[in-house]
């Protein structure tokens, strides 16, 4: 980066009077091919207002160079220009004015200087009579004096006689070192100022609950948001919200700051959005899983049959193919768990005393051909077991029918919570397809929960395979929930 310099001075730049001057000419005229020798200045009027970075003024700025010092004269501001531009630059933060805003008909100039007018020889001696004068256009051999530039710096305008000299001195050694440093400073403390404004307004989004949340643009089943801070890429794990502005009519997708459309999948992160599934103005929470987003909210055009006492708050079938990649049959490989099936609760599912929740889920397994051994099912609330089987896996079968049912009764409701939990499980060895035989082979035992019944809890199926195997598949057909209030 080039050394900004306050004045950027001609070492030692000396010319004469083509003709004389009085003491309040502003006109300076020098000998023929003599302006060359002194420094080119610029100046102008903001045409608009901009703010405390940007000078806008039409025309004027295309020689303004980067990393020059530029002086607001209207506000005794001053600045370094970062950008440059013919109608708008950009500059750090205006500093030292009386209001530091790049206002419309403020006056800025760069590569003002001061000149020497005085009565003495070429060497500059035998001097009788000597006065500053600020300078702040050159066009060709003719300099141009501010208004009031004449008697400049407690000097007195005097009158100079033709041949008379004008003088640019350079500025000794350690004043240009303090120049350099304090545009050097200057750059500095705008890189300082941006980085704490982004700082700050990253605070504030996570403070106002803005962080990564937008209202959606877009159509045709094409979401499409920005967000602050503005991600750099997708990257897994990501959550994003936004309010959709429109309903969706079939498999959908979601463009985050045009990092490119991702298809937006169910919370089983395999299946594609159905028609409905997201309402106009419905607030949509999604996570990215390294190739889709998977929606955790509830999907908008879920079953709900509010009864007396009864509401089915999720209602799921799946057809099932075991071994096949469907969206909830997955295959045991070097890892245990065959799948886990989520649901989060909606957001009134706060529990009270006496609320019962009933969950039923059922599906198909194919096991390995010999030693296939156990199969553990899961039901969970809240990250906590409420009923766990182990049945014994017959060795080699297909269509293995299970079957599993839990039944949980809020007992103490609050952020230490309790549930009384009850299951009971069917498992069919022989390639029967039989979900619902009359009898169950196993019943769980009474136990006693602890869930936090105050926030909304996350219900989930889980599967492991004891025995890890490429031929073992288990596929989950279908997931219910019932909540039934206590309406005493």
């Amino acid at each position: 980066m080039p050394t900004p310099l306050l004045f950027a001075t001609k070492d030692n730049a000396q010319g004469q009077l083509a003709s004389g001057i009085n003491n309040s000419v502003t006109s300076i005229p020098l000998g023929s091919g003599q302006g060359a020798l002194f420094p080119q200045p610029y100046r102008g009027t903001a045409s608009s207002t901009g703010d405390e970075t940007t000078l806008n003024d039409t025309g004027d700025l295309g020689s303004v160079a980067q990393y020059k010092i530029i002086r607001n004269v209207t506000d005794g501001s001053w600045a370094i220009v970062l950008t440059t531009g013919a109608n708008s630059i950009t500059t750090t933060r205006l500093r030292n004015g009386s209001d530091n805003i790049w206002q419309s008909g403020d006056e800025w100039r760069v590569d003002e200087f001061v000149v020497y007018f005085d009565d003495g020889d070429v060497n500059g001696e035998n001097i009788t009579k000597r006065e500053k004068a600020l300078v702040i256009n050159r066009s060709s051999d003719t300099l141009t004096v501010a208004t009031g530039g004449r008697g400049y710096d407690g000097s007195s305008a005097q009158s100079f006689l033709t041949g008379n000299y004008v003088r640019l001195n350079v500025a000794s050694k350690s004043i240009e070192e303090i120049i350099k440093a304090l545009a050097d400073f200057g750059i500095a403390e705008n890189t300082l100022n941006t980085n704490l404004d982004a700082a700050e307004a990253a605070i504030d989004s996570i403070e106002s609950g803005e962080t990564n949340a937008a209202t959606a643009t877009g159509s045709s089943n094409a979401y499409a948001i920005t967000v602050t801070p503005v991600p750099l890429a997708y990257a897994d794990k990501q959550l994003f919200r936004f309010k959709a502005n429109f309903s969706n009519t079939g498999s959908a997708t979601l463009n985050v700051n045009t990092l490119g459309a991702k298809t937006i999948k169910k919370s089983d992160g395999a299946t594609n959005l159905a028609s409905g599934d997201i309402e106009n103005g419905q607030i949509v929470v999604v996570q990215y899983d390294g190739t889709n987003f998977q929606m955790l909210s509830p999907i908008a055009n879920q079953s709900t049959i509010v009864q007396e006492d009864v509401d089915v708050i999720y209602s799921n079938t799946d057809g099932y193919t075991v071994g096949a990649a469907n969206d909830d049959s997955v295959q045991s490989t070097s890892s245990l768990t065959a799948f886990t099936k989520t649901f989060t609760c909606p957001a009134n599912f706060f529990l009270s005393e006496g609320d019962r929740i009933q969950i039923l889920a059922y599906g198909k397994t194919r096991s390995k051909a010999s030693g296939a051994g156990t199969m553990t099912l899961q039901v969970q609330i809240g990250g906590q077991n409420i009923v766990a089987f182990a049945p014994t896996m017959t060795d080699n079968v297909d269509n293995q029918a299970w079957r599993i049912e839990a039944d949980a009764v809020c007992k103490t409701p609050g952020a230490s919570g309790k549930l009384f939990a009850i299951g009971r499980m069917r498992y069919e060895g022989a390639s029967t397809k039989d979900y619902f035989s009359s009898t169950y082979d196993n019943r769980g035992s009474l136990a006693e929960v602890s869930v936090d019944t105050t926030t909304t809890n996350v219900i989930r199926v889980t599967v492991t395979f004891s025995v890890s195997d490429v031929a073992n598949y288990c596929d989950l057909a279908y997931l219910g929930i019932v909540k039934l209030r206590d309406i005493n």
